[in-house]
């Protein structure tokens, strides 16, 4: 008989508190995750994840991020993408990912259906989709890009780059240093942690909501 997964079985029962659990238990002594770059490996500690989810975390909730809102992201695989899942986690907002090969029709139809706040893109061809859609994205507040390669010149006010956001981070951290440890402990097992597409083969994807504690529970089963 397969046990019922239940919060009380999983102490680190969200992701932004198995990240706090890793962090304090490896800290800087193990790495977390690697990223090949002009040929050499790039290695980030558990610390590294930890800070990086944490000062983003607390950026985006000086730009009005609040439990309950949901962020589109879309990328490809980058150590950008997983520290922004885990910080619109973190405040108890919810992760959106959208395909990269989707059209700007739509990928704007994704991001209004799922209700979407705030995008974060990696690149010049993402966040073209988005400009492109501006007027048809009904909550756009602010498009954060990871790259920026090809982005000199882009002025416009809807665009901030990730360490303008990690930036504003650091200083809440200096005035409100115990924010971020509240935020983590505010966010529940059963509350939304992504929405995963569909494949849209027959039609255009859904949204399906998965909670923290169905992930956990699927991947410790």
């Amino acid at each position: 008989m397969i046990p019922i997964i239940t919060p009380e079985l999983v102490p680190e029962n969200t992701f932004p508190k198995l990240l706090r659990h890793h962090y304090h238990t490896f800290g800087g002594r193990k790495v977390a995750m690697c990223r090949k770059k002009y040929g050499l490996w790039e290695n980030y500690t558990w610390e590294d994840y930890y800070q990086n989810v944490k000062y983003l975390a607390l950026g985006l909730a000086a730009l009005g991020l609040k439990q309950g809102d949901r962020i589109a992201i879309i990328g490809d695989n980058a150590p950008e993408w997983y520290w922004a899942q885990l910080a619109i986690q973190s405040v108890g907002a919810t992760a959106v990912g959208i395909y990269t090969e989707m059209l700007p029709e739509d990928l704007a139809c994704m991001f209004n259906l799922n209700e979407c706040k705030f995008a974060v893109a990696r690149d010049q061809e993402q966040v073209d989709k988005f400009l492109s859609m501006k007027n048809k994205l009904h909550n756009l507040d602010k498009i954060i890009f990871w790259d920026q390669k090809g982005m000199v010149g882009y002025d416009d006010p809807i665009l901030t780059d990730f360490c303008e956001i990690m930036d504003e981070g650091k200083k809440w951290d200096q005035v409100h240093p115990s924010d971020f440890e509240h935020f983590v402990e505010a966010v529940k097992p059963e509350d939304p942690s992504i929405i995963c597409l569909t494949s849209g083969t027959t039609a255009l994807p859904k949204g399906a909501m998965i909670s923290h504690l169905q992930l956990i529970a699927s991947s410790s089963s």
